[in-house]
């Protein structure tokens, strides 16, 4: 208790205490010196903050706080010898050395904070606080290790302001740094973030400064600083600069080490990704030399990747594609423009043994070292082009097949309309109208029956379909011309999934001739009657009629 009561100075004769002045150069040397290594603390810290491994997030943080707490206590010892007073002062080595470590931690509690995507309030005061105290422990740990005849004193409220002064510059130097963050360049606002907490060091330390109370006998007529003060403060920034770029220097070439690693990661997985495509991936120059190939390029082509980079990629094109495809580059590499990017080609290829292939080729446009590279991507069709064919010949049969079917086939749904979703041509000679106008809804197979025939063909198709049956029907439609038909159909539901009906698929025949056949032989049969006498007799000899 006795010790922190020397500490301050309550009461003293004026004429018995010393008054310093300061070593301008000195001072602005200090204040390089903080502004610096605050600096760099705070690249540091961003490459904390981005850093994927913990471990190279952890040895960020300690370098960055090796630089920032050597730059504050660097600060401080040249802020110290460029004070000069009328008396000799000597710096104890060992209290001077352990003055950096509430310095390194006060540092480290910094670059901790710093290294946040984001903080609270409440951190960012705890925060100051305990880097304010930190430097402060620092600065006055420091003040203890010099060793002169006259007494060292503080002014009490003055070290009050002291710490006060500390926390506060250091909450405002995080808050900036944070308030910086987004609203401009990574480099400019570490640049202002730099400036404004080398200043709150420096702020801190001359007001401490101001706090201290030399009492004693001048020795000197004139303050003089330390013997050799000047060089040793050239020495002590030079090696806390150097110091800080080391750091730097560490940590640039552990994040190029890291950046490199994921590149090789990042390159090993798309090789993976790209090998392991269906299509074969090439990227071609300018020139139409191929770079790089895909492993899929063998199955297709028959070629292995390592034969086919530093050739032509006309080599697996047709004579004629081939310079269609030099010429669409030279176009690109003339104008800047080309139908090529963005676009699919379905051309021939050649295999390795000769054989054509039918492929699709799109092709992708990106610039490298200021020159344009393609990335071509080509797959095989086949199959697909063998599947079309299929479907032509399948259609063809399909028509050729309905084209000869007897009488009309077609599609309908099960509407009122009866709305035909197909309906062969056949029905143009039967009605007078093309399939088209059936089909588009133009005309409707309602408006062809005979008006007595529309109730009992609903009502008997409804019952076959409900019944779950096929259904045979004989109708009446009049044609375009007004000519009466009789017309015998047959159809059944198709269902879908669930058992519901989706529509109708059946055939229509025209019976016309055959009912005029029949009628004219019933004819003829009942005249022949009525002309002759006959009786009918049954097994027994009975009359009948």
């Amino acid at each position: 208790m006795s010790y922190l009561i020397n500490l301050f100075l309550l009461d003293s004769d004026p004429s018995l205490l010393l008054f310093g002045t300061y070593n301008p150069w000195l001072v602005v040397l200090s204040l390089v010196v903080a502004t610096f290594t605050s600096g760099m603390a705070l690249q540091l810290a961003g490459v904390a903050r981005i850093s994927r491994s913990p471990l190279y997030r952890e040895l960020a943080l300690a370098t960055g706080a090796v630089a920032l707490g050597g730059g504050v206590w660097a600060m401080h010892f040249i802020g110290m010898l460029s004070l000069q007073l009328c008396a000799t002062v000597r710096f104890d080595p060992v209290i001077t050395c352990l003055s950096v470590l509430p310095s390194l931690a006060a540092s480290r509690v910094a670059l901790g904070l710093l290294a946040r995507r984001v903080v609270s309030p409440l951190q960012l005061i705890v925060g100051g606080v305990l880097v304010g105290g930190g430097i402060g422990t620092m600065h006055y740990s420091g003040m203890a290790a010099m060793q002169m005849a006259p007494l060292l004193r503080y002014d009490p409220w003055m070290f009050a302001l002291s710490i006060l002064v500390a926390v506060l510059l250091a909450i405002i130097a995080l808050w900036v740094r944070f308030g910086l963050r987004g609203r401009m360049s990574s480099q400019a606002a570490i640049v202002i973030g730099g400036v404004v907490m080398g200043l709150a060091i420096s702020g801190m330390h001359y007001t401490g400064m101001a706090a201290a109370r030399f009492v004693g006998v001048q020795e000197f007529a004139e303050p003089r600083g330390v013997d050799g003060g000047f060089y040793l403060a050239l020495a002590v920034a030079m090696a806390t600069l150097t110091l800080s770029v080391v750091a730097g220097a560490v940590n640039g070439l552990l994040r190029y080490r890291q950046l490199f690693t994921q590149l090789e990661a990042g390159k090993h997985h798309l090789n993976s990704l790209l090998d392991a495509a269906f299509e074969a991936i090439f990227t071609v120059d300018h020139q139409g030399i191929i770079r790089s190939v895909s492993r899929a390029v063998e199955g297709l082509y028959g070629w292995r990747p390592d034969e086919l980079v530093g050739r032509h990629m006309s080599v697996l094109m047709t004579e004629e594609q081939s310079h269609a495809f030099g010429d669409a580059l030279q176009r690109y590499v003339a104008s800047g423009t080309s139908q090529l990017s963005g676009s699919e080609l379905e051309l021939t290829g050649v295999a390795k043994d000769g054989r054509l292939i039918p492929v699709r080729l799109s092709i992708g446009i990106s610039e490298y070292e200021g020159r344009p590279w393609f990335v071509v991507f080509v797959a095989d069709i086949s199959q697909r082009k063998q599947m079309e064919q299929a479907l032509r010949d399948s259609e063809q049969q399909y028509r050729s097949l309905i084209r000869n079917i007897p009488g009309v086939s077609f599609r309908c749904l099960l509407d009122a309309e009866w709305t035909m979703l197909f309906i062969s041509d056949a029905v143009e000679p039967l009605t007078g109208w093309p399939a088209e106008d059936f089909i588009s809804r133009r005309k409707s197979f309602t408006e062809l029956y005979h008006p007595d025939d529309v109730q009992r063909v609903a009502e008997e198709v409804g019952l076959a379909i409900a019944e779950g049956r096929n259904y045979v029907i004989e109708y009446r439609l009049f044609d375009r011309h007004g000519r009466e038909h009789w017309i015998w159909e047959s159809g059944s539901a198709v269902l879908d999934e669930q058992g519901v009906p989706r529509w109708i698929d059946g055939v229509l025949l025209d019976q016309t001739e055959t009912k005029q056949r029949n009628a004219e032989y019933e004819g003829k049969v009942t005249a022949i009657s009525k002309a002759m006498p006959m009786i009918d007799f049954d097994l027994q000899g009975n009359v009948l009629a």
